[in-house]
């Protein structure tokens, strides 16, 4: 099945979700990393979340994309179903 390329407002979406996700992940690396002595118990949390946040983040970012194809799925779906109907 041959993908169609994304509209060009899902790309500029995309691209804009990118830009905020690399930039909350380096502002929490770069605490984490600003904090990092052994009494800070700050650091290992902020840690945690850069962690987390870099595979969630993902998800997030490319959320428009996956709408975008799963709708684009269900219309030729709709439309084969009408065409074995007919």
């Amino acid at each position: 099945m041959a993908r169609t390329e994304l509209p060009d407002d899902v790309q500029a979406e995309t691209r804009r979700r990118r830009r905020r996700w690399l930039a909350l992940l380096a502002v929490l690396l770069v605490a984490a990393l600003a904090l990092a002595s052994p009494q800070y118990q700050l650091a290992r949390l902020l840690g945690a979340a850069a962690a987390l946040w870099s595979v969630a983040g993902l998800a997030w970012v490319n959320m428009p994309a996956m709408d975008f194809r799963r709708t684009e799925a269900r219309i030729r779906a709709e439309e084969h179903i009408r065409g074995r109907q007919e």
